[in-house]
């Protein structure tokens, strides 16, 4: 899962400065980065790119430092999938606010490491438990890392960017870079992805 600072006050996780480091995410509640501490268990998803002109971090695509890039959730509101907050959230929605926390984290370098596959329905339906009649299963691609840059929000009305505090929607180009073993998984996306857990 990722490693940003700084957190909002749901606890979430921390992170890195730089592409390089390898530090784990520290849930954190200080506004500040933390190092080590416990690693949190999150669903991921994929999308194909930022919006046009330009995703939630204000850079176009072509600007960034890297092309394996990540959405943050914009809000932590369990069960309400519906609620549209204005942007940048007031600070007395402080519980509501994700892990993106108005942007701050924009420009972060997080370490995604995968984690379980679904072999059930894992949609993000509102209202719906994650992996709906399967189970999570560990498999080859378990542990495998990629480093990856902070730029954009995720908002959805789903339960991925709404249930989930530790959600990551990651780069789809990025998919099959991950690496383990210091080679690049190359086959996990499509047919090894079941948006699975991260941590």
């Amino acid at each position: 899962m990722p490693t940003t600072g700084p957190t909002t006050p749901d606890a979430s996780p921390t992170t890195s400065p730089g592409p390089s480091g390898s530090a784990s995410p520290t849930p954190s509640t200080s506004g500040s980065p933390g190092p080590g501490g416990p690693t949190v268990t999150g669903n991921a998803t994929h999308f194909d790119g930022l919006g046009a002109p330009y995703g939630g971090c204000g850079l176009p695509q072509a600007e960034l430092d890297s092309q394996h890039f990540v959405a943050l959730n914009v809000y932590n509101t369990p069960g309400d999938s519906s609620t549209y907050y204005p942007r940048p959230m007031a600070a007395s929605l402080g519980s509501k606010i994700g892990a993106w926390d108005n942007g701050r984290n924009c420009g972060r370098w997080v370490t995604v490491t995968i984690d379980d596959y679904c072999t059930g329905l894992n949609d993000g339906a509102p209202g719906q438990p994650f992996c709906r009649g399967g189970s999570w299963i560990a498999d080859g691609y378990n542990g495998a890392t990629l480093t990856m840059l902070v730029a954009d929000s995720c908002g959805d009305g789903n339960a991925w960017c709404r249930d989930d505090p530790h959600h990551l929607d990651l780069a789809t180009g990025s998919l099959n870079a991950f690496t383990r073993n210091g080679a690049p998984v190359g086959d996990m996306y499509p047919t090894h992805w079941g948006n699975r857990r991260i941590r």
